[in-house]
């Protein structure tokens, strides 16, 4: 398994693109070819895997919540 600290070593692992926060996990873990996890704390918004409902309740936090340096994700990337 693989590890990952911080954002620029997550946006390296999911491209650096921002792709839509509900796509899933499964392709960037078939395009590393093994599992990894990703600890970080929210400073860009490149985000991927949340689950739609986890997504729409994002809605509902302060507007700067991908960059403000608040929130944290700790996310698993598995076959």
């Amino acid at each position: 398994m693989a590890g990952f600290n911080g954002n620029l070593s997550y946006r390296y692992f999911v491209c650096n693109r921002r792709w839509p926060h509900t796509t899933e996990k499964r392709y960037f873990f078939e395009r590393f070819s093994r599992s990894a996890i990703c600890l970080r704390t929210l400073k860009s918004e490149v985000l991927v895997g949340l689950p739609p409902e986890i997504a729409a309740g994002t809605l509902h936090l302060h507007p700067d919540w991908l960059t403000s340096g608040r929130y944290g994700v700790i996310q698993v990337f598995t076959g």
